[in-house]
């Protein structure tokens, strides 16, 4: 299996936003219609990985995974065979668990970045319309809890767009 549609991924790009896009380029319905089918191909390519993606767009980021992180990074790499890109910039778009601690709070990295998971958004992301309009992907930095406006745009980031509840359809929003 392979998609027909190689969707590459934006070095800013958040992972629910990447899973959404590749969902849409290859006509799902949204990533619930998509998850449904990777977890099929998934159980027959590794049984050990049965589960390891979620059907939720909200608990996909590794982080979320509690104690099979692994297995959501094997996941992942076989997501990133199916749409022919690199496993290593699929999995550059998620937030992971850090030993590293601010004080006694958790800590997530990302690439370069480490931050208490504190400051991330996990539910009701904003969003910058007019960014959705240009590129229709939703950077990672929008997760950030201080990220309130758009520098490029210099707009208030919101959570009352309907382009956006386009975009993520059904799928529990992204996070």
């Amino acid at each position: 299996m392979h998609f027909l549609v190689q969707t590459k991924p934006y070095a800013d790009e958040a992972i629910e936003s990447y899973l959404l896009r590749l969902a849409r380029d290859n006509s799902y319905d949204g990533y619930s219609e998509l998850a449904d089918i990777l977890w099929q191909w998934l159980v027959e390519q590794d049984h050990e990985l049965e589960g390891a993606l979620p059907l939720e767009l909200s608990k996909v980021d590794v982080y979320h995974a509690r104690q099979a992180s692994s297995f959501r990074i094997r996941a992942l790499k076989l997501v990133a065979q199916l749409a022919d890109v690199n496993a290593g910039d699929i999995l550059a778009l998620a937030w992971r668990r850090s030993n590293f601690k601010f004080g006694n709070l958790a800590a997530v990295s990302r690439s370069e970045l480490t931050i208490p998971l504190e400051l991330l958004r996990t539910n009701n992301i904003p969003v910058c319309i007019e960014c959705l309009e240009e590129s229709s992907y939703i950077p990672f930095y929008w997760h950030l809890k201080p990220y309130k406006t758009c520098q490029k745009h210099k707009t208030q980031l919101t959570s009352q767009c309907c382009i956006f509840r386009s975009i993520v359809n059904s799928d529990s929003g992204p996070s």
